[in-house]
């Protein structure tokens, strides 16, 4: 299956949306799982996992939501991870960080309007990628991430 040169999401509804940006995702070699319509989670061949969710405005700014979590060490006080997202929030520009079990989500959006370019969304994804090192600068060595278990995991 060959990649699109651009997602034409314009007059999609969200499910068909998310059908065609996961198909995108499929012939680039990612790992697809639908959650909802216009939701689906995705891992890339290097075990980059994260989910997307399309939100669209007919009459406005369409959306791509990005989802990451980043899992916490088993038995954390849940007080340490909120306030470790909040520092994330404080400190990192990057999108919203919560608790989330089992870990702290960064909540990251890529706004566009009708059409999606390609380059644009592998580019977001690889940034949002790239945020893991500012989160485990931000952790600073304390104990609260969890190690990770296998390469390219959101972390």
């Amino acid at each position: 299956m060959e990649a699109p040169a651009v997602l034409d999401l314009s007059g999609t509804d969200e499910s068909g949306a998310g059908v065609l940006l996961g198909s995108y995702l499929l012939a680039r070699g990612y790992a697809v799982e639908p959650l909802a319509p216009g939701s689906l989670a995705a891992t890339a061949p290097d075990g980059d996992a994260f989910s997307l969710q399309i939100q669209l405005d007919p009459t406005g700014l369409d959306r791509l939501l990005l989802s990451r979590v980043y899992p916490v060490r088993e038995g954390l006080d849940p007080g340490v991870v909120e306030r470790f997202a909040g520092e994330l929030n404080a400190m990192l520009n990057v999108g919203v960080f919560s608790a989330y079990p089992p870990g702290v989500r960064l909540l990251s959006p890529l706004p566009f309007v009708d059409t999606l370019e390609p380059g644009l969304l592998d580019a977001f994804i690889a940034f949002t990628g790239e945020v893991s090192a500012a989160v485990e600068r931000v952790e600073d060595g304390r104990p609260i991430l969890s190690t990770l278990e296998a390469p390219g995991a959101s972390r």
